[in-house]
């Protein structure tokens, strides 16, 4: 995927806030937390994998484990960390969602509040057909070269942008699966 970057003329200008929306955090505390109990279970399990850590016996409760055992302990051990995968998988995919919507909307209220101030509209009268030919020529001249380019605002932005959703959302979910998937092969 190739992003080109377009030098704007300085009369245009991105929507109010869309900087601020793209870098905000875009996870709520319940996803954070989710995420949380995903890495420390994720990384749990690799240290028992990692570490030939496999409990041979469970003296609270009086259990001893043969290397059959061990296997089926691990093969449930494995389960902790899907169910928080697939808890942060779903919380994440929500907030994520969230966040695009709200920066939809963003842009909408402002590609709006172009339109409007192009039509200068009288409570009396119609939009003349000069009203009407300017505000095509602010949606063919301003919204659309915006829209085109709307998320690439500043190339540190979308950097910043790409960094973050690849530290936190995709990293979890991958060091989980590379933990399940150690805990289910490890015999």
């Amino acid at each position: 995927m190739f992003i080109r970057f377009i030098n704007f003329s300085s009369n245009i200008a991105l929507p109010t806030g869309s900087t601020e929306i793209l870098l905000s955090d875009f996870f709520r505390e319940s996803t954070r937390k989710s995420r949380q109990w995903l890495l420390t279970s994720a990384l749990i399990g690799l240290f028992i994998t990692i570490a030939h850590i496999v409990p041979t016996k469970i003296s609270a409760i009086g259990v001893e484990f043969n290397s059959i055992n061990q296997a089926s302990f691990l093969k449930v051990s494995s389960f902790v960390p899907l169910y928080f995968l697939i808890t942060f998988l779903i919380y994440g995919l929500c907030d994520c969602m969230h966040w695009i919507s709200t920066l939809v909307k963003n842009r909408q209220e402002y590609y709006y509040s172009i339109k409007e101030s192009s039509l200068k509209k009288d409570d009396e009268y119609e939009p003349s057909e000069i009203q009407l030919s300017r505000a095509e020529h602010v949606q063919r001249e301003y919204i659309d070269p915006i829209e085109d380019t709307y998320f690439l605002s500043s190339p540190i932005v979308v950097t910043l942008v790409i960094i973050k959703l690849v530290w936190e959302l995709l990293f979890p979910l991958l060091l989980g699966v590379y933990s399940i998937g150690k805990l289910l092969t490890y015999f």
